[in-house]
């Protein structure tokens, strides 16, 4: 019963993720001057592939380097996904304060220009 509750919201989370990295991918396609966005997207893949892996190892088909993959998803992957969130999310943040700047300088010029 355990094992099967695990394998459904494993299989679960694996469709939800694999969702948002579909909307996740939209947003980038919108503003594809913004890689940012695919940075982010990538941290979502990856998270979907953890997931995935981690239902390989429940149901044994990794076999002999199913310990490596484990130690893998233990260590290194969380580190992979934070960093791409990290440096998508920054540069995300530095671009909408860009956009701000513009957006200002913008406005203040078209006051000027009106009077």
């Amino acid at each position: 019963m355990v094992e099967l509750l695990n394998v459904s919201l494993i299989i679960v989370n694996i469709l939800v993720l694999l969702g948002v990295v579909y909307f996740s991918y939209t947003i980038y396609c919108y503003n594809r001057a913004n890689k940012d966005w695919l940075v982010v997207t990538g941290a979502l893949l990856l998270m979907a592939l953890r997931s995935l892996l981690s239902l390989f190892v429940e149901f044994g088909f990794l076999g002999k380097i199913s310990e490596v993959v484990q130690r893998f998803d233990l260590l290194l992957f969380p580190l992979l996904i934070s960093i791409c969130f990290f440096w998508g999310l920054k540069g995300m943040k530095n671009s909408f304060e860009t956009f701000s700047v513009i957006q200002k300088k913008a406005k203040e010029v078209s006051k000027e220009v009106k009077k």
